[in-house]
């Protein structure tokens, strides 16, 4: 999961430099070249998915600031797909 937010924050520009990320290299050399490809793949989705999720939350509640209507069922609905779609594959 370290290295799925290592790229979350990334991508938003979020300095992480003074965290130790050395744990996601030692997990990664741990790993044969199958095994590596298959997890960068899942972290790869689920970073994908959760951007889009975010950015989705946050132009809903801009939204929801300019019109006055809140979209929280959609939110939820949105993160649900997170736990039934990619967490059961991180074991």
């Amino acid at each position: 999961m370290k290295s799925i937010l290592y790229c979350i924050c990334f991508y938003y520009g979020i300095d992480v430099s003074e965290y130790n990320f050395s744990s996601i290299t030692l997990w990664a050399k741990q790993k044969t070249n199958h095994d590596l490809r298959e997890a960068l793949n899942v972290i790869r989705s689920i970073t994908a998915f959760l951007i889009d999720t975010i950015d989705y939350m946050y132009l809903s509640h801009e939204y929801s600031l300019a019109t006055g209507k809140l979209h929280y069922v959609k939110i939820a609905s949105t993160l649900t797909k997170i736990v039934t779609q990619f967490l059961p594959r991180c074991k």
